[in-house]
């Protein structure tokens, strides 16, 4: 077995890992969402479905998690079907900081945006956060607008991934 690896579904596991990176983002002083967007009730009311949670585990420890969701209406409504995948609430434990697990999740959503044969990736980020973006645009994605919603102010990347979106 490598390493690492990602899997699919595992909602519950997923929704664990991203509520205790939102409070060490909060404990911080660094808050990107609030618990209660973090819930099972939340987060499935709307696209993502259960298969769409990723959590990507190092020697089998659970290590990170994200969703990789297929459509967006919120933040890309002008999104031809098929044409994008799109990453949400991307989050790496800990103990996994800096170890380039963050990069690693991009590039799996990389490959099942290929194997789909989706011409772009796309995220959404809090457009105060430097770092934040910085990350992503270290990752190839390029920052092609701004839109607030529910009073926040979030920038939209995107990655190009293949030349004919279909």
């Amino acid at each position: 077995m490598p390493d690492w690896e990602i899997r699919a579904g595992e909602p519950d596991l997923a929704i664990h890992i991203m509520r205790e990176v939102a409070r060490w983002c909060i404990e911080a002083g660094l808050p990107m969402w609030t618990l209660d967007e973090l819930t099972r009730e939340a987060l499935l009311r709307h696209p993502p479905g259960e298969d769409d949670f990723r959590v990507a585990r190092v020697r089998d420890e659970p290590a990170a998690a994200m969703i990789l969701q297929w459509k967006d209406p919120t933040f890309w409504p002008e999104a031809r079907e098929g044409e994008s995948g799109f990453i949400h609430k991307l989050c790496i434990r800990r103990p996994f900081a800096g170890t380039g697990l963050a990069a690693r999740m991009v590039d799996a959503a990389v490959a099942e945006c290929k194997a789909r044969k989706a011409a772009f990736l796309r995220l959404d980020t809090d457009n105060g956060r430097p770092k934040l973006c910085g990350l992503y645009e270290a990752m190839g994605f390029v920052k092609v607008g701004r839109l607030p919603v529910n009073g926040r102010d979030y920038a939209l990347y995107e990655r190009r991934i293949a030349d004919h979106p279909r």
